[in-house]
């Protein structure tokens, strides 16, 4: 490598150590080297501290605020480094304020609101379909959306699975009477049990067929920009289901029964968190113009005119 003094095999054994590394370091600090300046911004709790910092550098694209009169580089530059616990919370503010960032690092699927209703499907199928909390479920967009009369059903308030199917009949929608009878069938399958690879694969028939969320990913995109990602996020899903699906279809052969365990109600409920904990979906491609945004720590060998780290004591 460049730079790097000559290998002295008579010098420590022959290896080119920590130790000469560092004294390394000093010869190759190039004249009038600077580490740079450290500014401290604190905003109390969690979610302030996310606050200060998205509306400190709203203001300095103004040449106003904390670092007025410093001259504010392009938005690619600046880079930004948060806590795992902090992200949600920075994320909201970047959103609000309307800052342009770009997360480059893999995200877990329980992250993602598809999985946020989809997880609360499960919870009010194993409490056999409660009346307004399943009403307003219907009438989210990853569901019946506004094809689902949900004033109709507030006011109806069917209770259970019988008196919901019953509710079903009287519509006009075909859709929705599918989506209902998928719904029911997913649930009555979690409850009766089935093993891991039985699960996947009507969890894969459900969100395929029964929510068809590559056609509502598609329709998302079509209504606004910013839910373009939704496409990506749901073809992920699937992705992810077929290679989970692949993983038992070559491993059951090798582990047995271990594999063909029988899980119903909460027990299936819990092999799905784990499995959607685990899995990680690819970020969307960077923005150009954009600041990168990174959890936890950046990678190594990463450089930035700018770096803004959250939670740092």
């Amino acid at each position: 490598f460049a730079g790097l003094p000559p290998w002295n095999p008579r010098s420590r054994g022959g290896h080119y150590s920590a130790a000469d590394q560092l004294e390394c370091a000093e010869t190759l600090k190039s004249p009038g080297h600077s580490p740079g300046k450290l500014h401290r911004l604190s905003g109390g709790d969690r979610g302030m501290t996310a606050e200060v910092l998205a509306r400190e550098l709203a203001l300095w694209s103004s040449d106003k605020g904390h670092f007025q009169g410093l001259p504010f580089p392009s938005w690619e530059k600046i880079a930004l480094v948060v806590p795992r616990e902090e992200e949600d919370y920075l994320k909201e503010a970047l959103h609000k304020y309307r800052l342009p960032f770009s997360s480059p690092d893999p995200f877990p699927l329980e992250s993602t609101p598809l999985w946020g209703m989809f997880r609360r499907m499960l919870s009010l199928a194993l409490e056999r379909w409660p009346g307004e909390d399943t009403a307003r479920l219907l009438g989210h967009p990853f569901f019946g959306g506004e094809d689902f009369p949900l004033e109709e059903a507030l006011q109806a308030l069917p209770r259970g699975a019988e008196e919901w199917t019953r509710f079903f009949e009287k519509a006009e929608n075909p859709s929705l009477k599918a989506l209902w009878k998928g719904m029911v069938s997913y649930g009555v399958f979690l409850l009766r049990g089935a093993s891991p690879e039985e699960i996947m694969e009507k969890t894969k028939f459900f969100f395929e067929k029964v929510l068809r969320i590559a056609e509502k990913g598609q329709s998302f995109a079509a209504l606004s920009e910013d839910l373009d990602f939704s496409v990506r996020t749901f073809h992920g899903v699937l992705q992810e289901l077929d290679r989970k699906l692949l993983f038992y279809r070559e491993l059951v052969p090798d582990v047995g029964e271990a594999a063909r365990e029988n899980l119903k109600g909460r027990e299936a409920l819990a092999f799905l968190e784990i499995w959607a904990e685990e899995t990680s979906l690819l970020p969307p491609p960077s923005l150009k113009g954009s600041m990168p945004l990174f959890r936890e720590s950046p990678p190594i060998l990463f450089e930035s005119s700018i770096l803004c780290w959250l939670g740092v004591t």
